[in-house]
């Protein structure tokens, strides 16, 4: 099966663009494009070879290279400081921000050293003049989010809207409803167990005598994490936004302005690190977190509308197993087909509003149909296939190229059904949008 078929492919590239996005390596000095804020006491550093420090290219580098940004706070006065950079390029509406993060700190572990609880900090909606700081009287825009990396903590995981700190009591972190003890939002808690148990000494034992033992188990540090923020424009209570935090695949909190106080999510993406306490670390040069890799832009969606017609089996159903990110592979599931005749066929379209034959969705009952089956998409490519059973994937490779960021398809399945009327039963729709 071709890359997005390529008639699909063919279509999408002559429509014009309809992504924004945005990209930053962090191999070279950058810093133009960011309004960096920050306190007296913090750094940045821009195509920082990490490699040094015995960290290993990030996940999603194309190629070996090991630079990246390094920042830094309170590296040297004892107070509460953070620096935070915002882009100069907005966000806006729904959309996604995705990079690799590393979070260092001073050993021996697992508790750390002196001073070794810092935080890597992440958002959206940002001023481009406001410091993420996240102490109880500090500073903060937007929607944004707080990491610490040895769970030194009693709070590891937060999130804020602006200046206010939210707590798992509002429902907005995925661990639980209780921030007693730390509760939800600490790295104790069984929620966070794939992260931590990181062997520091293995890492860099041999650099810094004091690098060693193992993280705790929940924590986030001495390891690479893909972090994302998902946003989306009427995705919170009553129609408000929302900015879902997920670090690895696994939503941390999602910040939900319908509840409590209310918050932006057009505006710079931001990027920060954070020491909220006024214990120094014993060692700075281990106390710093690491972005490589920045992009943000169109989120990739995939979402079910209308309804099928049954057959043999039931209504067939079509659902898509995971999202159509960009150099993946999209799943879509297909089930309740009449296992005597597999022979099914997916209607591909450009549109769920308007076709070749007028207005969608059409009723199909003048042409034989059984009289609650509709056309819910333009037909206007077709692929027959054979399925196992009664149920079977549909694989669909999606390019990597960037040019079709934001583009919809629709899918809909017609299954050969020995007892559907008109010898075809039809399922549900899918709606999907090319993204990151």
């Amino acid at each position: 099966m071709k890359i997005l078929h390529a008639s699909i492919l063919g279509t999408l590239a002559t429509a014009p663009l309809a992504a924004q996005t945005f990209a930053d390596d962090f191999n070279n000095d950058t810093s133009g494009l960011y309004s960096i804020v920050q306190t007296a006491d913090a750094a940045a550093t821009f195509g920082f070879d990490y490699s040094t420090l015995g960290i290993p290219s990030a996940p999603n580098t194309p190629d070996s290279t090991t630079l990246g940004l390094k920042l830094e706070a309170n590296v040297v006065s004892g107070a509460a400081n953070a620096i935070t950079l915002h882009t100069i390029v907005p966000a806006t509406g729904t959309y996604v921000v995705k990079f690799d993060a590393w979070i260092n700190a001073n050993g021996p572990f697992p508790g750390g050293g002196g001073g070794s609880t810092e935080y890597l900090t992440c958002g959206v909606g940002g001023d481009g003049a406001t410091v993420n700081l996240g102490t109880a009287t500090g500073t903060g825009t937007g929607g944004w989010f707080m990491v610490d990396g040895e769970g030194g903590s009693s709070r590891d995981y937060r999130g804020y809207k602006n200046a206010g700190e939210q707590f798992a009591e509002s429902g907005q972190f995925a661990a639980g409803l209780s921030s007693a003890g730390g509760g939800a939002h600490n790295n104790s808690d069984p929620y966070y167990a794939q992260f931590g148990g990181i062997d520091v000494g293995a890492l860099q034992g041999g650099l810094f005598a004091q690098q060693t033992g193992s993280t705790n188990v929940g924590s986030g540090g001495f390891a690479w994490h893909e972090m994302e923020m998902r946003v989306v424009s009427n995705g919170g209570t009553g129609g408000a936004t929302s900015v879902g935090w997920y670090i690895d695949g696994l939503r941390i909190a999602t910040l939900d302005a319908g509840i409590g106080s209310s918050f932006v999510t057009d505006g710079a993406v931001t990027l920060g690190y954070s020491d909220i306490f006024a214990s120094l670390s014993d060692n700075p040069a281990l106390s710093f977190g690491l972005f490589d890799n920045l992009r943000f832009g169109t989120l990739a969606e995939a979402t079910s509308f209308g309804a099928g017609c049954p057959g043999t089996g039931g209504t067939p159903t079509l659902t898509a197993a995971n999202t159509p990110e960009l150099g993946a592979v999209l799943q879509l599931d297909v089930a309740n087909l009449d296992a005597s005749v597999p022979l099914e066929v997916m209607v591909v379209g450009f549109s769920n509003t308007s076709g070749p034959l007028g207005p969608l969705p059409i009723n199909l009952a003048i042409a034989g149909f059984g009289a609650t089956c509709e056309l819910l998409i333009s037909n206007d490519l077709l692929f027959p296939f054979v399925a196992a059973g009664s149920s079977d994937s549909w694989p669909l490779p999606i390019s990597d190229d960037p040019q079709i960021l934001g583009y919809h398809l629709f899918f809909q399945l017609g299954s050969v059904d020995s007892t559907a009327p008109g010898g075809l039963a039809f399922s549900n729709g899918v709606d999907i949008t090319i993204g990151l």
